[in-house]
């Protein structure tokens, strides 16, 4: 992705999604001013289910999660899923 501005980064990270799967019901809430754990497991309160992705680029290694998996793990607000990187290191987001 070649920009830092977030509302691109989501649009591009769902694009397609509806084409490929028609009854996938996909959310996309953008919330800046808050914390990430916070933001995701506010989101996800009442879902069927949370995916999200890990680049594990925290200081710790907490089985290659991130600080953020970690958080949301410790917090589930619903069934929640974690892609870890791709093999060639790539990020999931």
């Amino acid at each position: 992705m070649s920009t830092t501005n977030p509302i691109v980064i989501l649009s591009e990270t769902v694009a397609g999604l509806r084409s490929t799967y028609p009854d996938l019901v996909v959310h996309k809430v953008l919330e800046p001013g808050k914390e990430p754990v916070r933001a995701l497991t506010d989101a996800a309160a009442g879902a069927r289910m949370l995916v999200m992705g890990s680049h594990g680029r925290g200081g710790f290694v907490r089985l290659v999660l991130g600080s953020t998996s970690h958080g949301v793990l410790t917090h589930l607000p619903c069934p929640t899923v974690v892609v870890p990187p791709s093999q060639d290191g790539s990020s999931t987001d």
